[in-house]
C-alpha cells in the first residue's frame, strides 16, 4: 500500500514538511504538453483547439459557415452475426469530433479535429470515419 508508514504523522508534521518543501505536490505535466484553455465558457484541451474555435466562430459570424458544433459524437460500427445467423450492425466505439460545420452554398458537412499529436487511436478512427460515413476528418 502506498501510504504505509504515514499512519503516525500528524497535521503539524505535514505542515512542517510543507514549509520545507518536502510534501508539496508538483502539478503533473500533460502527456502532450498541451495547455487547457477557457474561451466562451468552454474548456478546450489545447490553445490550438481554442484558437481554431475562435476562427470558426468568426467565419460563422461573417456568414461563411453555419451549423457550427463542438464535440459531436459519431458511432463507429461493424457487422455482427446474431444468434440466428443474420448479420446486424453493432456499435463498437464512438469518435468524438472536435468541430463540425457546414459551408454556405454547398451543404457539405466538415468534420475537424485539432491535433498536435496523431495517436494510433485517432488514425484508426479517422480511417473508420472515411470507410463508414464517407467523411474525411480535417486536421487542424
Amino acid at each position: 500500500m502506498a501510504t504505509r508508514g504515514w499512519g503516525d504523522i500528524s497535521a503539524t508534521d505535514v505542515a512542517r514538511l510543507q514549509q520545507r518543501g518536502v510534501a508539496t505536490p508538483t502539478p503533473k505535466t500533460p502527456k502532450y504538453r498541451n495547455i487547457k484553455t477557457h474561451v466562451d465558457g468552454y474548456v478546450f484541451d489545447s490553445k490550438r483547439e481554442a484558437e481554431f474555435w475562435l476562427s470558426l466562430k468568426a467565419r460563422e459570424h461573417a456568414g461563411e459557415i453555419y451549423d457550427l458544433q463542438r464535440q459531436v459524437p459519431f458511432e463507429l460500427s461493424c457487422p455482427i452475426k446474431s444468434d440466428f445467423g443474420t448479420s446486424i450492425r453493432g456499435t463498437v466505439c464512438v469518435y468524438e469530433a472536435d468541430y463540425t460545420w457546414r459551408e454556405c452554398g454547398t451543404q457539405r458537412l466538415h468534420v475537424a479535429d485539432a491535433k498536435g499529436q496523431r495517436t494510433r487511436e485517432y488514425r484508426l478512427k479517422a480511417k473508420w470515419m472515411q470507410m463508414e460515413h464517407g467523411i474525411t476528418v480535417e486536421e487542424v
